[in-house]
């Protein structure tokens, strides 16, 4: 059997019915559209095919390999996903302590029912939960804390500012047990004395969103959102606490997000002044490039930014301090 031959021809996007049709219409035969061959490549993309040089460039991040070959160490995150956003997210910070005090009465009033029955090891969960309540929502997690009698807690330290949508602040009770899935932003954010900033790159960039966060990004903040750090922070070892280990901020150690292997990539090409918060600010800048983003949208479509080292060491110090004003247009805006 021959292989077949495939032909195509380009439209347009964001064509109605009509305004497709109308353009075939215009073409009067099979024969008179001017049709290319495809062939696919060697990643198998038939259109919208990569740009090989991009496979030359740095990760951004890359979590699957235990070298730090990339921009940022492997601790970054996804945004949140509560799952639960009618619930967890509010403007109003009294309203959002009603409705999550309402939603943890009614989970504790059903944990505390289920386990006063005799019978409670014999009684399936599904069947004697209250499905219809507006106070609760029961996804997997919430039943299996139920199941295994955990105990939750309102905790006033929970209430967070998160960026719900770009420029777009929320209340939220950030939470494991009431948050579906939290990822690492824990290590973003710990605490809210804790300061942070996060390059937020949407997973595929089909909108090519890019935008810098400074408190907890939701998961469709700008788009399947991947939160890169300039830090992250880890709970302190104590085995003997002393005068200077009070207070929450003293219980975690600041780490860089920034790898080692990118800082001395960039300390040999461009001189050893550079600092991690230059290349966090060279990333965001690069990113927003019009000449990158356009000789690569169709690898950015498809995966995470790959990024370069520019080779001259004036476009590098451009790119750092265009993404550092333009970080703090976006922040303080």
């Amino acid at each position: 059997m021959s292989k077949a031959t495939i032909y195509y021809h380009d439209i347009g996007d964001y064509l109605s019915r009509e305004e497709k049709l109308e353009k075939i219409r215009k073409f009067g035969s099979v024969a008179n559209v001017p049709w290319k061959t495809l062939k696919p490549n060697e990643h198998g993309d038939w259109i919208n095919k990569r740009n090989s040089a991009f496979e030359e460039f740095i990760p951004i991040g890359d979590k699957s390999k235990d070298s730090e070959d990339s921009f940022f160490n492997p601790v970054y995150s996804r945004g949140l996903a509560s799952a639960r956003d009618a619930y967890c997210y509010n403007s109003s910070k009294s309203k959002l302590i009603d409705v999550i005090n309402d939603f943890i009465d009614f989970y504790e009033s059903q944990r505390v029912n289920f386990f006063s029955k005799k019978n409670h090891k014999a009684l399936n969960v599904e069947d004697f939960i209250d499905f219809k309540t507006e106070k609760v929502t029961w996804n997997r997690g919430l039943k299996n804390d139920l199941k295994r009698n955990f105990k939750i807690e309102y905790d006033q330290s929970n209430l967070r500012i998160a960026l719900y949508r770009p420029f777009f602040k929320q209340r939220l009770y950030f939470a494991r047990e009431l948050n579906d899935m939290v990822y690492q932003l824990p290590k973003l954010y710990p605490i809210d004395k804790l300061s942070n900033y996060v390059i937020c790159v949407s997973s595929n960039f089909k909108d090519g969103s890019i935008l810098i966060a400074d408190k907890i990004p939701d998961l469709h903040f700008n788009g399947d959102t991947q939160a890169f750090p300039l830090y992250y922070y880890e709970e302190r070892q104590k085995s003997s606490p002393n005068l200077f280990d009070e207070g929450e901020q003293n219980e975690f150690v600041r780490r860089d997000g920034v790898s080692d292997f990118i800082l001395g990539r960039a300390q040999k090409q461009y001189g050893k002044n550079v600092t991690k918060e230059d290349i966090f600010y060279y990333v965001y800048g690069i990113l927003h490039s019009p000449d990158y983003r356009t000789a690569f949208a169709n690898d950015l479509k498809k995966m995470l930014p790959r990024l370069p080292l520019v080779e001259n060491v004036k476009d590098f110090w451009a790119f750092s301090k265009a993404g550092r004003k333009l970080a703090e247009l976006h922040i303080n805006y």
